[in-house]
């Protein structure tokens, strides 16, 4: 029994010490005839040699990396909205076309839900209480309006 935890620790030790390996999603090796590079991605860098001319990072490594997207950059939005504080009209401006907007309290409850489709928009607040409100744009962009 003693031997065999012996022989047990003595294997633990030597693949712990030794018997690294490495898994990873990509590598290659390049071999001249004085030097051989080998890499693989995905591992960290463990200790790092320079000198005036050459940097060596040893251990593990991830070479260039080039992430792309599918996700299309999305347009931003530009928009004035005025007079603020408003009174009855609110006047939207935008280059924008296709917008939804919502007008919200500052309860949250959602007053007015719609879709601005020219360079100009008017939003009648004649009706609403005096208070804040947000009038939220394309469920992203958040602006403050106050009613007088």
């Amino acid at each position: 029994m003693n031997k065999s935890i012996t022989l047990f620790a003595s294997m633990f030790v030597y693949v712990s010490l030794f018997g690294q390996t490495v898994v990873s999603t990509s590598g290659t090796c390049y071999k001249a005839s004085e030097v051989e590079i080998s890499w693989a991605l995905g591992e960290v860098v463990i200790t790092t040699a320079t000198s005036p001319t050459v940097t060596l990072n040893q251990g593990f490594q991830q070479g260039n990396l080039r992430i792309s997207t599918l996700v299309e950059p999305e347009e931003s939005v530009v928009l004035r909205a005025y007079p603020n504080p408003v009174k009855d009209i609110l006047t939207i401006e935008t280059s924008n076309k296709n917008l939804k907007y919502q007008v919200v309290t500052i309860e949250g409850n959602v007053i007015e839900v719609g879709e601005i489709n020219e360079n100009k928009h008017s939003l009648d607040f004649s009706n609403a209480s005096k208070g804040v409100y947000f009038l939220v744009i394309n469920d992203k962009k958040t602006y403050k309006i106050i009613k007088q």
